[in-house]
């Protein structure tokens, strides 16, 4: 950054170069869909497991076809 700093010129070219990258990000940026993560590690598994004991060996997700709340250590 010192260089930047010590190079007016080279420095002005530098922030030219990164506002045309980030115009060029916006440009192509597509905001139609959302997408949303929480990572909630195993907790609903676990309740299911406890109600369910057979399930402990067996891959098991918790969710529906949109979304999987959570996952058990064997189905990861």
């Amino acid at each position: 950054m010192a260089s930047l700093q010590a190079n007016p010129k080279l420095y002005k070219q530098k922030v030219s170069d990164a506002k045309t990258f980030l115009a060029d990000l916006e440009r192509e940026r597509n905001l139609t869909r959302t997408w949303f993560h929480i990572d909630m590690d195993m907790f609903y598994a676990a309740v299911e497991i406890r109600d369910q004991p057979e399930l402990a060996t067996l891959p098991i997700a918790v969710g529906s076809m949109q979304m999987v709340t959570t996952a058990n250590y064997v189905a990861r």
